[in-house]
This record gives C-alpha cells, structure tokens and sequence, in this order.
C-alpha cells in the first residue's frame, strides 16, 4: 500500500514531468505527495570572500522555496517540504528525506547518461540502488538510453 510519497525535484525540465507522475499517484492510491528539493552545496567549494552581505545560501534557500512554490501551483493536495541545502551528494539527502518522512515510493526524474556517468552512476541510479524504498523514475519520452546489453558505453 502507498501511502506517502517522496517526489524529488530539481531545476531541470523533468521536474514538471516528476510532479505529474507523483500527483497521479497520490491520487490513485490517497497517498500523500511530498514535494522535496535539495540544493547540493559541495563543501569542497570555499566561500568567495568575506562579506557583510554573507547571505548566499539564505538565497539559495529561498530561490528553491519559490521554485518549488511555483511548481506546486495552486495544489493543496501536495505538502510541500522546505528545500534543504546540504553538503552530501543529492541522492544521499534524497534518501534521508525519505527515510525521515518514511515515505512508501520516491519518484525522481531521469537525466540519462553521459561519460562519467558510466562510471559513478547518475544521482537516479543511486536512489534506485542505495535505498530501501520502492522508486518510480521518470523518462523523458524519446529520451537517448544506454546500448543494449554487450552493447558497452558509447566511447567503446
């Protein structure tokens, strides 16, 4: 039975796409849908300089806000979380969120391979292989996909 939904969203054009599929959903199973984004912040990246104005992340924060306001729209079926900003790879964060929330499924958007991707997997893949939660991802139709099986990454 699903019951709760994680449907995790980011700026790419798949996020209009993910949203469909996660309201779909909720409403074929009476599931509650919780919108969610992470805005990954690499610890690695050092701060620009000291400022006065040291308010980046607040603003990253509240860009995320309101893209995920805008995206919601007038749903008042949706509860829509707050985005996070983390230092950890976004699949992990998604993984953390589901599991905080304990949702049933976890919807993300598929952003397809391209070069190191083969190697590292896609942040996709590793909700799909590292959690412990049912996961729906959605395509784009027409969308390029990996050679059939033998077939090897495309620089082979």
């Amino acid at each position: 039975m699903i019951q709760s939904i994680l449907a995790a969203v980011d700026t790419s054009p798949r996020a209009p796409g993910v949203l469909a599929v996660a309201r779909e959903f909720g409403k074929r199973f009476g599931a509650r849908v919780h919108l969610y984004r992470v805005v990954h912040v690499p610890p690695d990246i050092p701060a620009a300089g000291h400022s006065d104005d040291d308010r980046g992340q607040e603003r990253m924060r509240e860009r995320a806000a309101s893209d995920l306001a805008i995206l919601a729209g007038a749903l008042g079926d949706l509860v829509v979380e707050p985005p996070e900003l983390s230092d950890v790879p976004p699949w992990r964060a998604i993984l953390a969120a589901a599991d905080r929330l304990d949702v049933d499924l976890i919807i993300v958007g598929s952003h397809g391979f391209s070069g190191l991707d083969y190697i590292l997997g896609t942040n996709a893949a590793r909700v799909v292989n590292f959690g412990s939660r049912n996961v729906f991802v959605v395509h784009e139709k027409g969308q390029s996909h990996p050679p059939a099986l033998g077939g090897g990454p495309p620089w082979q």
